[in-house]
């Protein structure tokens, strides 16, 4: 009975360090006829990827708050292995509420993707200011 009683208090606690928090995990596969990006023979492969993001969004118990969006993804070809990659994406961010309904989030990002062939590597920073309005029960615009 203890040890049930344990299980329960670390979950608990576990399930208060994580709110707000959505992680989620997942696979892809598929098929690019032209992975070179060549004019005449191009080389094709098909690919299987794996992706696991990790997001906190805004609360809405405050009219501005932080966000944060992670994201760990790769892929590989089997036929081409030169364009098999890993990747990791990290966006911190603000989010303002002027209205219910209207919020502003800024934010940054920064990835760091490594391929195989390490002269296609990169660094890649930058940011993004995203408007969202609410006009009806299902209807957002964003810009």
């Amino acid at each position: 009975m203890s040890s049930v009683l344990v299980m329960g208090i670390m979950l608990f606690f576990k399930s208060l360090a994580l709110a707000g928090w959505d992680w989620e995990t997942g696979g892809k596969a598929g098929y690019d006829s032209n992975l070179d990006r060549a004019i005449q023979n191009p080389q094709g492969s098909g690919y299987l990827g794996a992706y696991l993001p990790v997001n906190r969004g805004p609360e809405g118990e405050s009219r501005l708050d932080w966000t944060l969006s992670a994201l760990v993804d790769g892929a590989v070809y089997p036929n081409l292995s030169d364009v098999n990659y890993a990747a990791f994406t990290v966006a911190p961010g603000l989010t303002y509420f002027p209205h219910k309904d209207w919020s502003v989030n800024i934010s940054a990002y920064l990835q760091a993707k490594g391929i195989a062939d390490e002269d296609q590597s990169a660094l890649a920073f930058g940011g993004k200011l995203l408007f969202k309005q609410k006009w009806g029960a299902d209807f957002y615009s964003g810009q």
